[in-house]
């Protein structure tokens, strides 16, 4: 006659129903601490993916020539595609293999485009446009004068046709179309215009005093 086996106290069916309910519940926390992951670091990797395949490409800002608009180490999102610049627009353009300047990329201002013609007075702080004084609130005031004279010139500037005039929002610091390092700046050069400013450096940069 067989004996009757008895279970240990650990074996009890309630035990092993608990424990395979704990080992289960360990896996899905392991899941989903991995898909939160995944979405943490690939969602951001696939929008810039497709922002460069689609839309355009991102842009670092380096330097303080467009401050306060723009600080150094903003991060620009630009159409690059079927994109005709204009007046006003932030664009991202190439400079000259020859140009003196260290970054053969600059961002600025579109202030004209071919046919027109730019006047800037220093004196009066202003720049105007085919006979109209433009109205800048953007420009960095906290010099006193957002175009102190000395370095540049009163002049005038004719745009020809397929170039355009760019300036820095920070007159008295950006080197633009006002400088033979940059001049005027053909289309083929432009590489997109900013649609979208990711504030970087207001957080991490002090642009207070540029």
């Amino acid at each position: 006659m067989e004996e009757n086996k008895q279970m240990e106290p650990d074996e009890t069916p309630g035990k092993r129903r608990k424990g395979g309910k704990r080992i289960r519940e360990k896996k899905r926390s392991w899941q989903r601490e991995l898909l939160s992951w995944i979405l943490t670091i690939g969602v951001p990797v696939l929008i810039v993916l497709l922002l460069n395949q689609f839309v355009g490409k991102l842009v670092v800002v380096s330097g303080t020539s467009m401050y306060p608009t723009l600080y150094d180490r903003d991060l620009l999102i630009v159409r690059t595609i079927n994109y005709t610049p204009s007046q006003g627009d932030i664009v991202i353009c190439h400079t000259s293999e020859d140009s003196e300047l260290e970054s053969k990329n600059i961002v600025k201002r579109v202030i004209a485009v071919g046919g027109q013609t730019v006047e800037i007075n220093y004196e009066a702080n202003t720049v105007t446009v085919d006979g109209v004084v433009l109205d800048e609130p953007y420009l960095n005031t906290s010099y006193g004068d957002v175009m102190m004279s000395g370095y540049y010139e009163d002049a005038t500037y004719v745009v020809p046709e397929g170039y355009i005039f760019v300036m820095g929002d920070n007159r008295n610091n950006s080197t633009d179309s006002r400088s033979h390092a940059v001049g005027m700046v053909p289309l083929e050069d432009v590489i997109g215009v900013s649609l979208i400013d990711i504030p970087l450096g207001h957080l991490i940069g002090d642009n207070s005093d540029p």
